[in-house]
Formats: C-alpha cells, sequence, structure tokens
C-alpha cells in the first residue's frame, strides 16, 4: 500500500515545528511507519540549497529564489518523497508546493502562471494527500520569532508576512479539500490535539 504524503504550512511563528514533533512522539507510540523532512533542506543537495536560501549575505533576486526553491523540490521527490511512498512509507513534509505560491508568489509578486508552469514540470506525478495549515495572525507570529536569530526570509517587513497570509487563506480556498485549516492563535495544547486528530483520520489510526 502507498504511503500518504501530508504537508504542514504556515508563516514563520506558526508553530509548524513544534507540531511536528508532537506528530512524531505520536507517530512513534503508534507504531507508524513514516519519515519526517522539509523543504528547503531536506536532502543533501537540498541542505546545501537552504543554506543558500536563507543566509541573509546572499543578495537572491526573486527568480532566482523561485527556480532554488524549485531545484530543492525536485531534488527532495526523486530522493526521498517517491521513494518513501512508493515503499508505503509516510511522508510528512515541512512545507511543500503551497509554500512556493505563497511565498514567491503572493510575497515575491512572481507570476502564479509561472510558478504553475514549475508546478506541473516538476511535481505533477506527486500529489498531497493532506495540508494541515496553521493559520495566525501575523503579528502574534512576528512577535513569537523577534528574538531568536532571524533568516533571510524572517527578516522581511511585516507586509511581506501580510501577503504572505493572503496567500495562504487563497489557497486553503481554492484547495478545501486538501487544505484543514488549524487555529493556530489558540492554545498549544488545543492545536496539539486538534492536529494528533486530523493525524488519525489521515493516516486512519484507531
Amino acid at each position: 500500500m502507498k504511503g500518504k504524503f501530508i504537508c504542514f504550512e504556515g508563516i514563520e511563528g506558526s508553530g509548524k515545528s513544534t507540531m511536528l514533533r508532537h506528530t512524531e512522539k505520536y507517530l512513534n507510540n503508534k507504531k507508524i511507519k513514516y519519515v519526517i523532512t522539509r523543504e528547503p533542506g531536506g536532502t543533501d543537495v537540498g541542505k546545501k540549497i537552504r543554506s543558500i536560501l536563507l543566509s541573509d549575505k546572499n543578495k537572491i533576486c526573486d527568480d532566482t529564489e523561485l527556480l532554488l526553491m524549485f531545484a530543492d523540490r525536485a531534488q527532495h521527490i526523486h530522493s526521498v518523497i517517491q521513494k518513501n511512498l512508493l515503499k508505503g512509507v509516510n511522508v510528512i513534509s515541512d512545507r511543500y508546493i503551497y509554500a512556493s505560491y505563497a511565498y514567491q508568489g503572493y510575497g515575491r509578486k512572481i507570476s502564479k502562471n509561472t510558478i504553475e508552469i514549475l508546478d506541473k514540470i516538476f511535481c505533477s506525478n506527486i500529489s498531497i494527500d493532506k495540508c494541515l495549515y496553521f493559520d495566525i495572525d501575523p503579528k502574534i507570529a512576528l512577535a513569537r520569532i523577534k528574538n531568536r536569530k532571524l533568516d533571510r526570509f524572517e527578516k522581511m517587513n511585516k507586509k511581506f508576512f501580510l501577503d504572505v497570509h493572503k496567500g495562504y487563506k487563497y489557497i486553503c480556498k481554492k484547495n478545501s479539500r486538501k487544505v484543514c485549516k488549524i487555529d493556530a492563535n489558540q492554545n498549544i495544547n488545543k492545536v496539539k490535539d486538534e492536529v494528533i486528530v486530523q493525524i488519525s483520520k489521515i493516516l486512519k489510526i484507531s
């Protein structure tokens, strides 16, 4: 049986990484086959691309950023996602294709058509089973990350994150069957409980 492909999406400070750790503990307790990965950086090649993308020392033009994201994604699909799914292993990724539409599309103002073309070329053979989107007020999210060392994306201004947030809202509406929106503004335990409920449904865990 083919594994399920789940992605976690949301802006910086939405709590994705924390919820991935809770998900990992839950799946270990249930003895479920899974791999947790991320974009960018889910492969050895991807780690090098990630270091380029996140370093605030690099002056990267928007088109280059988009192409680097898809270079990372192409390697990710080939080396991690596709192989594990075919082996019956569930794959949970911290970000996937929706992030490109939100960040490079709405945030960087790159043509949606350009992203769709790259999507069809590199991602047409991989379909997300479910996306858990952590919806949070950008003001709250930015307050959460202000005291940590910020990368190139996290240093973007408030308008950028408001635009990315709008992008995710559009994605949720357009892909309502595949996207489960979780209120990340609420208490962390409530968020955790909701995530576990959704993961249980997707993977049919009793």
